[in-house]
């Protein structure tokens, strides 16, 4: 095993293990030295990891703070003692070892140490490619990973005094004593309806164990509540919300009483029954790009020392995310498409830029038909995450919204280099047709290969694309664990498992 054969070739007192396809923070290495001090000194410490499970773009802006959960965020990049490692070595699973890390009988009441900005970021699940991942575990990548934001400016972060983090005084932090009247007992009641209309100050709210689904969908985390909730310390979850800070606290966590708080939880249905708010980040701005200009030059030269993230983009990739931020009136069509360059509004119209929008496909005479291009003013948003929004895309016919995060070392004028603008055609409509590759291995489709489709399928009629992405047009190919599309294989409806697009006829709305 790897941790053994680490173990008896370096005689360091901790070890930094690393998954394959991690990406690193410019600080990545920096941030585990500052806090191998606290792992050394805090025996009820015993890791330190780069990832924040709760460190969705809207819930986090400063890469100083740093929290302790009960969690272990076995994910990417941690670091534990070497001695601790030695002892789990004989009880060590062969699979589902990041479960075996969280169970409490092995925790022992010890907590791990995580950002707030996460100093990592993976290049995708270790079997992204493995046409054997089902099509939830795909889902679950696009809600929960790609919506990560991760240190990518700051090559030098000083923590502060790491001591805080020491078990007395982290606790006596959180109640009392965080920075800009934060602290948990300074904080006031409040509910998922009342949160609509909060921007600033400091809140609490109160759940019960079985009403974290609800309170998970709305708030965009992971539904699922295993041994502790990701992130959490002591059943509390603290989060950024615009220019406020939210506690979210389970209903038996003892800091209800630490903080003298009701542990009433709401009762009623209708608390819950409200619809999610656009949600971004206190420190990020949502600017309209101009025609052929993509994000990052957006931010960096028209707001100044600002730069997008991609994953800011994905809160921002919606319909009624653009018409919130739009106004009422905007967005009278708003369309699903396939692309890097969304969310976008039109603004050239396609036969005043010459764009002839019509499929180059004609196999045996089958399919060569015109379809219509999305009218001036439209709203596309991106429903194709296998191949997500990127704030260096841009394209000649559109106006990008950008999120733009305040960010230092990023100079106010210059910025980053502006590639050319896309040229290509946007289709009103997302259809299979619309994305044939001919570059695709033979009878391959789906999640696996970009959402694609190759050729040799369009030319048999093979549009549906089963859970191990191969194409045909049997109830294998064409039906999913959701029992969508019992139409069967057609050009203009997306059928199988193998689709991971984020449409309501996969049962897979946008994010």
């Amino acid at each position: 095993m790897a941790l053994t054969r680490s173990l008896n070739a370096f005689n360091s007192s901790s070890l930094l293990v690393v998954h394959e396809g991690t990406l690193f923070s410019p600080d990545f290495l920096q941030f585990f030295s500052q806090l191998e001090l606290v792992m050394e000194e805090d025996a009820t410490v015993w890791c330190v990891g780069a990832w924040n499970d709760a460190g969705l773009a809207p819930y986090v802006a400063d890469r100083t703070a740093l929290l302790r959960t009960d969690w272990h965020p076995a994910k990417y990049a941690w670091m534990m003692r070497r001695q601790t490692l030695q002892e789990l070595l004989s009880q060590w699973p062969g699979a589902e070892w990041e479960r075996f890390l969280r169970m409490d009988q092995i925790r022992l009441d010890r907590h791990c140490i995580i950002p707030e900005v996460s100093r990592c970021y993976p290049f995708g699940p270790s079997n992204l490619d493995d046409p054997a991942l089902r099509r939830s575990e795909r889902a679950a990548f696009d809600e929960f990973h790609r919506t990560i934001v991760w240190n990518q400016d700051a090559s030098v972060v000083q923590l502060g005094d790491v001591r805080r983090l020491l078990e007395g005084s982290y606790e006596k932090l959180l109640l009392h004593d965080w920075p800009g009247d934060e602290a948990l007992v300074k904080s006031n009641r409040t509910t998922f309806r009342q949160l609509l209309k909060v921007t600033e100050g400091n809140w609490h709210l109160v759940l019960e164990d079985r009403q974290w689904s609800k309170a998970a969908s709305f708030l965009r985390l992971p539904s699922t509540k295993e041994i502790h909730l990701p992130a959490s310390y002591r059943g509390y979850l603290r989060l950024r919300w615009r220019n406020a800070v939210l506690h979210l606290l389970l209903s038996n966590s003892p800091l209800l009483a630490s903080a003298e708080i009701p542990t009433a939880a709401p009762k009623k249905v209708q608390d819950f029954q409200v619809a999610a708010p656009v949600l971004r980040a206190p420190v990020v701005s949502v600017v309209v790009g101009h025609l052929g200009q993509s994000c990052d030059v957006t931010c960096a030269r028209e707001v100044g020392a600002f730069r997008c993230h991609d994953a800011d983009l994905l809160f921002l990739n919606g319909c009624s995310s653009m018409r919130q931020i739009l106004g009422p009136d905007a967005c009278g069509e708003c369309l699903a498409s396939d692309g890097q360059d969304y969310p976008a509004v039109v603004l050239v119209d396609a036969q005043l830029s010459a764009e002839v929008p019509e499929f180059e496909l004609n196999f045996k005479g089958k399919f060569n038909f015109e379809e219509h291009s999305p009218s001036l003013g439209s709203c596309l948003f991106a429903a194709n995450l296998a191949q997500p929004p990127r704030c260096h895309a841009s394209h000649q016919r559109l106006a990008r919204l950008c999120p733009c995060r305040a960010t230092p070392n990023v100079a106010k004028s210059g910025g980053p280099p502006a590639h050319p603008p896309s040229d290509r055609a946007i289709y009103r409509d997302l259809l299979p047709l619309g994305l044939v590759d001919v570059t695709l291995p033979s009878q391959r489709c789906g999640a696996s290969f970009g959402n694609r489709l190759a050729a040799d399928c369009a030319a048999a009629s093979f549009f549906c694309c089963s859970g191990a992405m191969w194409c045909g047009n049997s109830a294998l190919h064409c039906q999913s664990p959701d029992h969508e599309c019992r139409g069967g294989s057609s050009p203009f409806t997306f059928c199988g498992a193998g689709w991971t697009l984020r449409l309501k006829s996969l049962n897979l709305p946008p994010l």
